[in-house]
């Protein structure tokens, strides 16, 4: 294998640049652009519950904290359950399916406390929004029945999402931009590896082991070398 000199190299990257800057640029805009016109916007609202004491209970003991801290995974599987996302599409009247209304439903726990995070992502903020509340209301009915317990409180109903959570057109010009450099580093090096036309004199007297002797201008201003 050829050794490669990193000074030849880098000269030849530096003649390139214009190369490189093009794919950049061409990668930024082709980022802004599709992140403008093909995108497609979706918006995030969450609501946040917190499993506190029951109706019937002044003060908040150990056992109760002990009993909330095993019941957040379990609350969690009901939360995203046929049984309450169903009547969240039923009471919304939602143009989607249940499967589908649960692709777009995490349910989180905070920091390992007892209070739950329920997330939803829609192509429609104020969908988002309904559909949040609507997930913590039937699920705070669901539980009564289920235990016959009231350990339901919410914290933060949610709230209209101002803009796409998706979209980033700074964050999207970055990547396609930095991708459009790696893509013209690569093509210079293949074609800098690939190229065995001879550049200096200097790479005359490396590779033949002669001295040269003097340049003659091509035209073109190109040179070629003269060895004795």
């Amino acid at each position: 294998m050829e050794e490669i000199d990193l000074k030849e190299m880098l000269s030849y990257f530096w003649n390139k640049k214009l190369l490189i800057i093009i794919l950049m640029v061409v990668g930024l805009v082709g980022g802004i652009l599709y992140s403008t016109n093909f995108q497609k916007p979706l918006y995030k609202s969450y609501t946040t519950i917190l499993l506190t004491k029951e109706a019937d209970k002044t003060t908040i003991d150990s056992t109760t904290l002990a009993l909330n801290k095993n019941l957040v995974d379990t609350y969690r599987e009901i939360i995203k359950s046929r049984n309450v996302l169903g009547k969240v599409k039923i009471n919304l009247d939602l143009d989607y399916t249940v499967d589908e209304l649960m692709k777009n439903v995490t349910v989180e726990s905070v920091n390992d406390t007892e209070i739950i995070k329920i997330i939803v992502i829609d192509p429609d903020k104020k969908t988002s929004m309904r559909v949040a509340n609507e997930i913590a209301d039937v699920f705070k009915t669901e539980v009564v029945k289920l235990y016959s317990i009231q350990n339901i409180g919410i914290i933060d109903e949610a709230e209209l999402a101002e803009k796409p959570y998706n979209i980033s057109l700074l964050k999207t010009g970055a990547i396609t931009t930095g991708t459009g450099l790696l893509l013209g580093l690569g093509i210079v090096f293949v074609i800098f590896y690939f190229d065995t036309s001879i550049k200096s004199a200097e790479e005359v007297e490396r590779k033949l082991g002669l001295p040269v002797i003097g340049t003659i201008p091509m035209k073109g201003g190109k040179r070629k070398w003269k060895t004795n």
